[in-house]
């Protein structure tokens, strides 16, 4: 039997070296050749125009053409497509489902989270979508139930999904993704002692769920009692962030990271008292496993799929809990019994999300894909 020839789909411009999608079409590609190369063959079909080209136009018509050239591609080059599967890797960009047609061949879509959709119907509290986005985002989830299977990378994604949409609930699949291997796998020699105890905070962007304002409130509670820093990797604050930093009455110590390496990251980990995640919402998280695969304790939220990510080797607050949360940090500040014991089920708790478990979620949403996908056509 000849391997299943896998079409990943990617919304994401070539020449982006950093984000999540970025990291996730990596993590897939990488754990189907590692995995499960008998089994399949991988290739990349790239829907979305470089950066470079982007920015011929101007700032505010970017993402407008993005999205338009992201539509049209996908009009033209996914009817093409005879053999083999598609497998769309982020479900937000479905609504491009609308302008294919009939496709040749089985379609898995990837979904992460719902965020703009559950805010848009009231179902979680933050910024609704404006006009044209609302468009986009409402097309896209009715645009979900073109896929021959659906898999989602948490439990509470899956849940989402189900909320809004009238998809049978054994057409959507869970697989966990995995914990990037660089990240898992770097030297401890690259940590350095820090002479100064820090708490670290990774976002990769300023969205509202991030809460990261929250995280400068939690640390300001925590240097009330505790002489400590904080670390922040991701982008410089906007202004929400500024405000709390400008009517905070302890601002110093606070350090803005926004560029850093896979081996500096790993060190950062290392390095951290403790990782602070007071996320509003996360369809998945990968920080919270990043930080417990280096060995720093974790103190996150207690909502949407944190709970299920982190399991029981982590400290959880409800994310707006600010005197609860910073509790929890001079818990592990103060009590290096109860730190060497969640740095140790940490480290457990992250050894779940292998490459190999999530080749193997991926092969069984395959075979269900095209399934579902035969007997449609039979029918």
């Amino acid at each position: 039997m000849n391997p299943l020839r896998v079409i990943l789909v990617s919304t994401v411009p070539s020449d982006r070296v950093h984000g999540s999608m970025v990291r996730y079409g990596a993590m897939i590609r990488t754990a189907l050749e590692c995995h499960a190369s008998a089994t399949c063959t991988v290739e990349e079909l790239q829907l979305s125009p470089p950066l470079a080209w982007l920015r011929r136009f101007p700032a505010r018509l970017r993402e407008p053409v993005r999205y338009a050239a992201i539509v049209l591609n996908a009009r033209r080059l996914l009817p093409q497509v005879r053999d083999g599967l598609l497998h769309l890797l982020d479900g937000s960009h479905a609504y491009l489902l609308a302008a294919t047609g009939a496709l040749r061949v089985p379609l898995v879509i990837a979904v992460h989270d719902l965020i703009p959709a559950l805010c848009l119907r009231g179902h979680i509290s933050g910024p609704r979508p404006g006009r044209g986005a609302a468009w986009i985002t409402q097309r896209a989830i009715r645009s979900l139930a073109r896929a021959d299977h659906l898999m989602t990378v948490s439990e509470n994604s899956r849940a989402d999904v189900l909320r809004l949409s009238r998809i049978p609930p054994e057409q959507v699949s869970v697989v966990h993704s995995a914990v990037p291997e660089l990240t898992a796998s770097a030297n401890t020699a690259d940590c350095e002692p820090n002479a100064k105890p820090y708490l670290l905070h990774v976002a990769g962007n300023n969205n509202f769920y991030k809460n990261r304002p929250g995280v400068v409130r939690v640390f300001n509670e925590v240097r009330r009692s505790f002489s400590v820093d904080l670390k922040l990797i991701g982008p410089p604050p906007d202004a929400a962030m500024r405000e709390v930093l400008q009517s905070s009455n302890r601002p110093e110590g606070v350090e803005f990271l926004p560029d850093v390496t896979e081996s500096e990251l790993a060190a950062l980990y290392r390095g951290a008292a403790l990782f602070l995640f007071p996320s509003l919402y996360e369809g998945f998280g990968w920080p919270p496993l990043e930080a417990m695969s280096c060995g720093c304790p974790v103190v996150c939220s207690d909502v949407a799929s944190l709970p299920e990510i982190v399991g029981d080797a982590a400290l959880l607050a409800p994310p707006t809990d600010v005197a609860g949360l910073a509790a929890h940090c001079g818990s592990l500040l103060h009590d290096p019994i109860l730190r060497a014991r969640l740095t140790a089920a940490g480290r457990a708790q992250a050894a779940r999300f292998t490459h190999e478990r999530l080749a193997e979620g991926l092969l069984k949403v395959y075979e269900r894909a095209e399934t579902h996908f035969i007997s449609y056509h039979k029918n």
